[in-house]
């Protein structure tokens, strides 16, 4: 039996989060559990530390100083289908949706008929922004593909094939692609004549009117979330007229970990059944 489980990681550059935008532009604001049971009406309602990220012009409407924590649990399911195989998958995770310190400050002089300026309220708010968590598989029998081809497409680039020390660094110690792991591992090996690169082969490629069966199984599970610090101030003018701004600083946290499995190769015009090349 052959398998094939690829494990990489690298430093992530900046650029590389482009494919990630939508994730992380996505967000759905936390904050208290009132605001949650309302479906996060935060920007229409007052008086919750909840407007201090999304209208801080509703802190204007405390009328007294007070301190929050709330706390949640978050439910997925999910289910896939590759290949006719469907899978099912669920996960739950704790975690603070937000806390927060209001202080309200009444006027120095008292106003009268409730007329004027009638108090403000500065708001320290830590909020949930985005969920990032997320685990689901996949897995069926793949007759048309592997990510062999993968390889193969890529490091004969179009029949230019892409020479051996562009894989590696000088020291010969670290992997720049996926590609270069496979090179390294002999899933992929280079063709040569007089000295010259003229293919990549590999041991796994079905030969021509072959028929290669292999199962594929591959786990991502993504971690993190998107929080954001928020000092607002709003102020209550005659209650009819509230004002605020506030400075939010943002903060991200996330982990990807895909694991992608290829087992058991068949070449059903090979010998027998079990047929397997690298036997």
């Amino acid at each position: 039996m052959c398998v094939i489980a690829l494990v990489y990681s690298s430093t992530a550059a900046a650029q590389s989060l482009a494919d990630n935008a939508l994730l992380f532009g996505r967000t759905s604001p936390g904050g208290s559990a009132r605001m949650q049971a309302l479906g996060g009406t935060q920007v229409a309602l007052g008086g919750d530390y909840s407007t201090a990220l999304s209208n801080p012009a509703g802190l204007g409407m405390y009328n007294r100083s007070e301190l929050t924590f709330s706390m949640g649990t978050t439910f997925k399911n999910h289910q896939t289908s590759y290949l006719g195989t469907s899978t099912d998958a669920s996960q739950s995770n704790f975690n603070i949706p937000g806390f927060s310190l209001v202080l309200h400050f009444e006027p120095a002089i008292e106003p009268q008929d409730n007329k004027g300026f009638l108090g403000g309220t500065l708001g320290i708010a830590f909020t949930r922004i985005n969920d990032l968590h997320y685990k689901y598989n996949y897995s069926g029998s793949n007759t048309e593909s592997s990510i062999i081809d993968f390889f193969l497409d890529e490091s004969n680039n179009g029949g230019n094939p892409i020479p051996e020390e562009n894989y590696y660094d000088p020291n010969f110690d670290e992997f720049y692609s996926l590609t270069a792991l496979a090179l390294d591992n002999f899933l992929i090996l280079p063709n040569y004549e007089n000295n010259e690169l003229l293919f990549y082969g590999s041991d796994l490629n079905p030969y021509p009117e072959e028929t290669r069966i292999v199962n594929q199984n591959e786990n991502i599970h993504r971690t993190g979330a998107q929080y954001q610090w928020s000092i607002a101030y709003g102020a209550n003018f005659s209650d009819r007229f509230f004002v605020g701004g506030n400075l939010g600083i943002a903060t991200v946290r996330y982990k990807l970990e895909q694991l992608y499995r290829e087992s058991d190769y068949q070449f059903l015009n090979g010998p027998d059944p079990n047929y397997n090349p690298l036997d």
